[in-house]
């Protein structure tokens, strides 16, 4: 049976995170961590939208605050805690990067880190189970889950910005 870190639900989480946690209790519990990261990976999915106020290309503060944060975190090793922005329906990559890493890896104990996209101020998660490692971009995916349509950027590319990667087949 699978446990979370009760210090981490009972302080760190969002009210919106919290209930779906509760609500599906049954249900996550007996998942695989496969089964868990896609569940989480959906959900989160659903409960946010993309900031269409956010343009890096005209404002330097936001390119700046997802590239500051991600070397931040990947140098210190702690995920950059930004709950106030969990709240909002409105997020950008860094607050997905961080809600997964929370979620993931801090709750259910999953290795789950933030990677910066080598391409501009981009951050996706890569995600470590078993043997494998695959790639995560729930910001891109955001539109596919909303309109019901397949994912297309949960661990579908076995080679990105010059590492590879772990495929998860359709079947999976």
């Amino acid at each position: 049976m699978r446990s979370i870190d009760t210090f981490v639900y009972d302080n760190l989480l969002p009210q919106n995170i919290k209930q779906l946690i509760h609500k599906n209790e049954d249900r996550w519990q007996n998942f695989t961590d496969e089964e868990l990261i896609r569940w989480v990976y959906i959900e989160l999915g659903k409960m946010y939208s993309f900031d269409c106020e956010y343009r890096y290309a005209r404002d330097t503060r936001d390119q700046t605050r997802i590239e500051n944060e991600a070397k931040l975190a990947e140098k210190d090793g702690n995920l950059i805690r930004r709950i106030s922005h969990f709240n909002s329906s409105k997020v950008i990559c860094i607050d997905l990067v961080n809600a997964m890493n929370l979620v993931l890896g801090d709750l259910f104990g999953i290795d789950c880190k933030g990677v910066i996209d080598g391409s501009g101020p981009h951050e996706y998660n890569v995600v470590r189970f078993g043997n494998r490692i695959i790639r995560l971009d729930l910001q891109q995916d955001l539109y596919n889950i909303q309109s019901g349509r397949k994912t297309e950027f949960f661990g579908t590319t076995d080679y990105y910005d010059g590492k590879r990667f772990g495929v998860v087949s359709e079947d999976e």
